[in-house]
């Protein structure tokens, strides 16, 4: 099965290494590079485009999963979790994810990129607008489970960990930029959990899948993937902890503009 990925090995090396830098850096999955590098080699494979698509999105939330867990732990050892958001949210992110998993097996569109690519736009504008941090209390729980549905539903039609959204989420609710970065992290491990146990149980691999699929999900990919990935996660939590919190709110903006541009593109190019 790997021999098919000898020439692909190069890029699919470097973007589980980017992956999990960033996965511990900003609480995010890493899915934002390795989307687009999957899609890529799923393209090359003579993988159809609707299908390359979801195998994509499918792969990547699987390969997110060891990298988010040890992004998790490093993060939950250095007090960067909120506990009382992670016992709000995990019905939420629950039923959101499922109802992805199940959009992405029905409606293959490349134009849930273009959506979700608008929406991180207008995310990243408000990172860079200058703000004063205001302590506030949490707000009612039922502004928690609609967060938690929406962060895991578009987390999952994207391919990502889900801190694209969850991060400014929890920033308006008034966390701080650690801690919202952290919980992020958390709650991405389980969204990449749910929505690879659906997609192995639900779905059914391709007629142009590669040899090594098992439904959408692209073994071989997975297995060079995430052993790189998992070792660069605590790196990226060493980074977070060290740069300060306005500069990490920055980067993290930069960080949402390269995503939106990329999921544009993949929108626009499908």
């Amino acid at each position: 099965m790997l021999m098919q990925l000898l020439p692909f090995l190069p890029y699919l090396m470097l973007a589980g290494a980017a992956a999990g830098i960033l996965a511990g850096l900003f609480g995010i999955g890493g899915g934002a590079v390795l989307v687009p590098v999957l899609l890529a080699v799923m393209s090359m494979l003579h993988v159809s485009t609707a299908d390359a698509m979801a195998m994509a999105l499918a792969t990547s939330l699987a390969c997110i999963v060891p990298t988010a867990a040890v992004s998790a732990i490093s993060h939950y050892k250095k007090s960067h979790v909120q506990i009382i958001i992670l016992k709000r949210w995990w019905l939420g992110i629950l039923i959101g994810t499922l109802l992805g998993a199940q959009v992405i097996n029905y409606w293959r569109s490349p134009y849930l990129m273009l959506y979700f690519a608008v929406f991180l736009l207008f995310v990243a504008i408000n990172q860079l607008r200058p703000k004063i941090p205001v302590p506030r209390p949490l707000p009612a729980r039922p502004w928690h489970y609609l967060a938690a549905f929406v962060q895991g539903f578009l987390s999952v039609l994207a391919g990502v960990g889900g801190g694209t959204i969850g991060v400014p989420i929890l920033l308006a609710m008034g966390l701080t930029i650690h801690h919202a970065i952290g919980t992020s992290a958390v709650l991405g491990f389980f969204i990449a959990l749910f929505t690879s146990i659906v997609m192995l149980v639900t779905s059914h691999a391709p007629e142009t899948a590669p040899v090594g699929s098992v439904g959408l999900i692209f073994l071989p990919a997975l297995l060079v993937v995430t052993p790189i990935s998992s070792l660069m996660a605590p790196l990226g939590v060493k980074l977070n902890k060290r740069l300060p919190a306005e500069w990490l709110a920055r980067l993290f903006a930069g960080f949402l503009l390269l995503v939106a541009g990329r999921m544009g593109y993949l929108a626009l190019a499908g």
